[in-house]
């Protein structure tokens, strides 16, 4: 027959998985969440996609750019180009560097007038 311990009972502690667990686990804690940029951000930079246009704010930027833009003399069949020219704005709207053509039409002289356009319009007012 046992008889019962007669040392007296220490601190009766409730019971706490997060405390054990947190005694288990040697790992590092996590830093949670994504790492903060050290860089500025902006739109439309040279690895993103930048911000789309609505159908609305294409239209009207179709629209200021044709007014500045000058077809080349005796170009025939000019309504079938399409060209697609990539440009960057900074922060205040303003044209940042040379546009590029990022698809052409085909047709060098067409190509580089929608370019000069681009440089030649105020594209800031949209």
């Amino acid at each position: 027959v046992k008889e019962a311990s007669s040392r007296p009972k220490s601190d009766d502690k409730q019971f706490n998985a997060d405390e054990i667990s947190a005694l288990l686990d040697k790992r590092k804690p996590a830093g949670g969440g994504a790492k903060r940029s050290t860089q500025q951000a902006s739109l439309g930079g040279d690895k993103d996609q930048g911000q789309k246009l609505s159908k609305s704010e294409q239209g009207a930027l179709e629209a200021q750019l044709g007014g500045c833009w000058t077809l080349p003399a005796g170009l025939e069949g000019s309504e079938n180009f399409v060209v697609v020219v990539r440009f960057n704005l900074d922060a205040s709207g303003k044209l940042d560097g040379r546009p590029s053509v990022e698809k052409s039409s085909g047709n060098r002289p067409f190509d580089e007038s929608a370019v000069r356009a681009v440089q030649k319009c105020d594209v800031a007012g949209l």
